[in-house]
């Protein structure tokens, strides 16, 4: 579970504590996963948001039980914003952490892992206050040649040139 404090459950993620002020919350830390089936609705009896850009964006935690609530809205707005700033080229690097982004390709290339196409699969994570960091890796089952809608001979770009890819 997403949300450990230090000293439990060594090696999950922190996520921080809802930022609270006068109006109630107004950031939460999160736990995203990108895709899964785009031919079934609601695969994890879960709510999801689209953007322009990118399809089934589940929120993992924090748990939220009403789509329309403020904590669904908070983190729907920092996805759309940063979107928005990525597509503009301008001030991008203010919702990301570069690093965790460029770690994560580096992995999934090496691995040939064709989900990291956002097929599904794909993890982001923020601590509350903090930037959006890819990750955790997760679920090489198709990896390293182990599915057929990989490109043949691995003589390209998985995360761009996959069967799957959706961004």
């Amino acid at each position: 579970r997403a949300g450990a404090r230090q000293g439990e459950h060594v090696g999950r993620l922190d996520l921080g504590d809802p930022v609270e002020g006068e109006s109630g919350v107004t950031d939460v830390g999160f736990l995203l996963e990108f895709g899964w089936d785009y031919d079934q609705e609601n695969v994890y009896n879960r709510d999801y948001f689209d953007t322009k850009y990118a399809f089934r964006i589940f929120v993992k935690e924090p748990e939220i039980q009403v789509k329309n609530s403020k904590e669904f809205l908070i983190v729907k707005n920092y996805i759309l914003n940063m979107e928005n700033a990525i597509v503009r080229d301008d001030g991008w690097e203010d919702f990301i952490d570069v690093d965790s982004f460029i770690d994560w390709f580096i992995v999934n290339e090496l691995t040939f892992n064709t989900e990291s196409s956002f097929y599904r699969s794909c993890y982001l994570w923020r601590e509350a206050g903090g930037k959006l960091k890819m990750g955790p890796v997760w679920d090489f089952d198709m990896a390293f040649g182990n599915h057929l809608g990989d490109l043949a001979g691995y003589d390209g770009w998985c995360t761009t040139e996959s069967t799957y890819q959706y961004i």
